[in-house]
């Protein structure tokens, strides 16, 4: 039997859920907290979300793609230090 797939209402469900925790909803914190999704399903359904919810960042006018991918990178250096502080604790 096919896999239905990641919706919509997952992606939102899962940001509205990643925003209220205080953080900003990113398509590896969004696929992290729903536990699948491709992020090449995720980041236009999340980007979706934020038009909806009239989320705009002021990105002087850098291509969506392009901010997505330096947000992802941000968040993996995050993770890697969190994880290095952590060891070394």
């Amino acid at each position: 039997m096919a896999r239905a797939g990641v919706t919509y209402h997952d992606v939102a469900k899962a940001a509205e859920a990643i925003k209220t925790q205080g953080q900003e909803p990113t398509v590896d914190r969004v696929r992290e907290h729903m536990g699948t999704g491709s992020k090449s399903t995720i980041a236009p359904l999340l980007k979706r979300w934020r038009s909806d919810n009239g989320e705009v960042a002021d990105i002087g006018g850098l291509p969506n793609d392009l901010v997505e991918v330096v947000k992802s990178l941000h968040e993996r250096v995050q993770q890697m230090a969190d994880h290095r502080i952590e060891e070394t604790r």
